[in-house]
């Protein structure tokens, strides 16, 4: 993951250095950010863009020339991502939609911690996992927004209360359960990193990535960061599996979605033992935020 997220980071670095100079922009003063998985250093194959551009205004900026060009160097640097085969994000989530002025960026953020709302929570994610990669704007205001975050009660059970409302995969007498599409082994792995967000940043952790997270969250997990943190990696392992063995999925698509059939009984006991844990650990949230 480290691996193939520091070569979308030299790439992007790349990309965005040779448009501020077309576009006549100072490093100094813009910042390319990533979040999603790059954001957190666990890409395990290229996957869709998630970027964001921030920049700080300095004096009038008379008929928004300045704007214009940060639009421009955001429309290069997600045009040459592209062109290498960084498809664009079904969301939107890149930055030719977010490259706003850091003032404006701080607001948002206060806003969000401020009142969390369900209808936020992408956004919301996004800001927690805030990467920058290239630029030489200074975000120290950003990660003080994220200790603040950490520190209040409200804000935390709001994301506690997302991940309590995840459905897990258990059917009748507690055995797994497939849907028609077979069995989501994404939806694992991203529980596991919502809980590792939320707990990282209740320990006052400025970490981007899951086990770093998990590790920094032993003071409020307990052995079960430890725990948490093996059923990542096996999760992940087994998704680059599928990545590699098309035969093995139960869709030609997603390349993260399995038939339990396809596992020996030792992979499906682990499994079982993944998503228990799971279980566990988010009605011990319940309990914890009085949910």
């Amino acid at each position: 993951g480290p691996i193939v997220s520091t070569l979308a980071d030299r790439l992007a670095r790349r990309l965005f250095e040779e448009a501020c100079a077309a576009h006549g922009m100072e490093l100094d003063r813009m910042a390319w950010m990533v979040h999603g998985s790059e954001g957190r250093q666990e890409q395990i194959l290229p996957t869709d863009q998630d970027n964001a551009l921030a920049w700080q205004p300095a004096g009038a900026d008379p008929e928004g020339a300045v704007a214009k060009r940060v639009e421009g160097v955001a429309r290069q640097v997600v045009d040459g991502l592209l062109a290498a085969g960084y498809p664009a994000c079904p969301g939107g989530y890149m930055a030719t939609h977010w490259h706003d002025p850091l003032p404006s960026w701080i607001r948002r953020f206060e806003h969000w911690i401020a009142e969390p709302r369900e209808e936020d929570g992408v956004d919301i994610h996004t800001f927690l996992d805030l990467r920058a990669v290239a630029g030489r704007l200074d975000l120290a205001a950003i990660d003080e927004l994220r200790l603040a975050a950490g520190r209040d009660r409200h804000f935390l059970r709001a994301l506690a209360r997302e991940v309590a409302g995840w459905a897990l995969p258990f059917g009748l007498f507690g055995a797994l359960r497939e849907g028609d599409e077979g069995f989501d082994l994404k939806r694992g792995s991203l529980l596991i990193v919502a809980i590792a967000r939320l707990s990282a940043l209740e320990a006052g952790s400025l970490a981007r990535g899951t086990l770093e997270r998990l590790a920094a969250a032993q003071p409020v997990l307990g052995t079960d960061a430890a725990t948490l943190a093996e059923g990542f990696r096996y999760l992940a392992a087994l998704r680059l599996e599928l990545a590699l063995d098309p035969a093995r999925r139960a869709d030609s698509e997603s390349g993260h979605r399995i038939h339990l059939a396809a596992l020996n009984a030792l992979e499906r006991r682990f499994l079982k033992d993944i998503f228990t844990l799971l279980r566990d650990v988010r009605d011990g949230l319940v309990a914890r935020f009085s949910l």
